[in-house]
C-alpha cells in the first residue's frame, strides 16, 4: 500500500510542476533560482532522455505501457522483493506514468528543471533514475541465503 501511495504522489507533483511551468512559463523561456545553477527552463521533449528517440512518441508510449504491463503481470513475483526494491520499482513506475500522461496528452514530455550542465528534465525524469539507484542498491546489497557465511552472521547485524 505504502509504494501505490508513493507513486501516486510522485505522479501528483509530476503533473502538478509541469501544469505551473505550462501555465507562467512560454516555451523555451527560463528563469534563473539559483543563477548559474539551478534555472527553470520550459522545454518540449519530444524524446526520452538526452534528446533520443526524439519524435517517437508511439514507440516511448508503447515502452512505457509495456513496463506497466510487466508490473501488473508479475505483480505476486515483486510482492516478494525486499521493500527497497519494492520502492525503486514504484519510483520507476511512477516516473514513467507521470511522462506517460504528458505523451498521451500533449504528445511530447514537459521537461523544466536545468542545471545547465545537464539536459533539462522533470520530476518524473527524477523518480526514474532515483529508481535505478534503488534498485541497483537493493540488488547489490541483497544477501544469497545459500552463502555459508550469510548462515553464521548473528542475526543482529
Amino acid at each position: 500500500m505504502w509504494h501505490s501511495v508513493l507513486g501516486l504522489a510522485i505522479v501528483i507533483a509530476d503533473q502538478a510542476t509541469k501544469h505551473w511551468v505550462r501555465t507562467t512559463l512560454p516555451v523555451g523561456a527560463s528563469r534563473p533560482v539559483i543563477p548559474g545553477v539551478v534555472h527553470l527552463t520550459h522545454v518540449q521533449n519530444t524524446g526520452a532522455a538526452f534528446g533520443l528517440f526524439q519524435g517517437q512518441t508511439p514507440l516511448l508510449v508503447g515502452a512505457a505501457l509495456l513496463a506497466l504491463l510487466l508490473a501488473v503481470i508479475f505483480r505476486k513475483e515483486l510482492a516478494k522483493e525486499s521493500a527497497v526494491f519494492r520502492t525503486g520499482y514504484a519510483l520507476g513506475l511512477a516516473g514513467a506514468v507521470g511522462n506517460l500522461i504528458d505523451r498521451l496528452v500533449w504528445g511530447w514530455v514537459t521537461d523544466f528543471i536545468d542545471l545547465r550542465v545537464w539536459p533539462v528534465f522533470n520530476l518524473a525524469d527524477t523518480s526514474i533514475v532515483l529508481s535505478a539507484i534503488v534498485i541497483g542498491w537493493a540488488i547489490l546489497s541483497q544477501t544469497d541465503p545459500d552463502d555459508p557465511q550469510e548462515k553464521e552472521r548473528p542475526v543482529d547485524e
